[in-house]
């Protein structure tokens, strides 16, 4: 048994020896392109995850450890997208401000950078500004493969800001011939698209004569807005038969409301509904309309028997009974009752 005992002590206190070696041991502090390589690749993970708040923070990270040098092009510009992706469009104007100041000298990514500050103004709601940086960035740059799309979508949007609805419609018909009818794109292309006809519809068919009729249709027209899920092909259809069943509705109510006053449930409404038909017309159509009315008002009352009924006085004669048995009427029956019970 002692053997035993002192076998475990020793075996605990090599443990705590071995434990305190360790923390006396000072940690091995990483290098700084250690440390940007681990941030890198939990950027790859948190993009894949679309994690993106946290995405834009490594990015400040990155960018801190990389201070003393020059940060990378590649973590700004991710930086900047997803700033648009937070729909933080005045921060992103700022980085792409700093890119720029940067790297000056960048032609490859010149183009998404314009294409970027474009949008983002845009989005800031100066789209009159924005089509106009493009239309000159467009003179200056040559855009090719998926940065000239890029820029075609941009430029259908704001020109649909704008309310310049055929110019837009050209472009989205331009990039619908190209898109692939399986891919998610095409269906909200196809949606904007026919959005835009609904406008061009109204603009040149039907509003002169609506705006005449009803000055409110127009405001009603410019809540359509081009998104992927508001358009709906029943929408004005939804709308319609919305209006009619308001409609029906009221002319239920307008019903009831006339037969209650016809009913035989009030009684001044009884009598204006018989002076009324006995000066219209027949005595006899009247007196059977308020015999008619006089059943439908009795229907839902209860049943309740007549006075000299047999049942009737049979009830009363046994409730008058039950009464003289457990109620007495004087004192003196009192007591007897109290005697008797004893």
């Amino acid at each position: 048994m002692k053997n035993r005992k002192q076998t475990a002590k020793e075996l605990s206190s090599r443990g705590k020896k071995s434990k305190g070696s360790r923390d006396n041991q000072p940690k091995q502090s990483r290098t700084t392109s250690e440390l940007l390589k681990i941030k890198r690749n939990r950027l790859v993970h948190q993009l894949q995850d679309q994690a993106y708040p946290n995405a834009l923070k490594t990015c400040q990270q990155i960018t801190k450890l990389q201070g003393e040098e020059r940060p990378e092009f590649r973590i700004l510009m991710t930086q900047a997208k997803l700033l648009i992706r937070l729909d933080r469009y005045s921060d992103c104007l700022k980085a792409l401000d700093q890119l720029d100041s940067i790297y000056p000298g960048v032609a490859d990514e010149k183009n998404m950078i314009t294409f970027l500050r474009c949008y983002c103004i845009h989005k800031l709601g100066d789209s009159k500004k924005s089509y106009e940086s493009l239309k000159f960035a467009d003179n200056q740059f040559i855009c090719v493969g998926h940065e000239e799309r890029v820029k075609k979508l941009l430029e259908a949007q704001i020109l649909y800001k704008l309310e310049k609805y055929p110019e837009a419609k050209k472009l989205y018909s331009e990039l619908l011939s190209d898109s692939d009818p399986n891919h998610p794109e095409f269906q909200d292309l196809n949606q904007n698209l026919k959005i835009i006809e609904i406008k061009l519809d109204f603009i040149e068919s039907r509003a002169p004569n609506e705006i005449h009729s009803n000055p409110v249709f127009k405001d009603s027209m410019e809540d359509l807005k081009i998104t992927n899920e508001f358009f709906d092909g029943q929408l004005f259809n939804r709308k319609a038969n919305n209006l009619s069943k308001g409609v029906k509705a009221s002319k239920k109510k307008a019903d009831q409301s006339r037969n209650y006053n016809r009913s035989g449930s009030m009684e001044k409404g009884k009598d204006k509904t018989a002076k009324s038909d006995l000066t219209e017309g027949n005595d006899l159509s009247a007196k059977e309309n308020n015999d008619r009315r006089k059943k439908a008002s009795n229907r839902w009352k209860p049943k309740r028997r007549k006075r000299g009924s047999p049942k009737r006085v049979e009830k009363d004669i046994r409730l008058s009974e039950d009464k003289k048995k457990t109620i007495p009427t004087s004192i003196s029956q009192k007591k007897n009752t109290k005697k008797k019970n004893k």
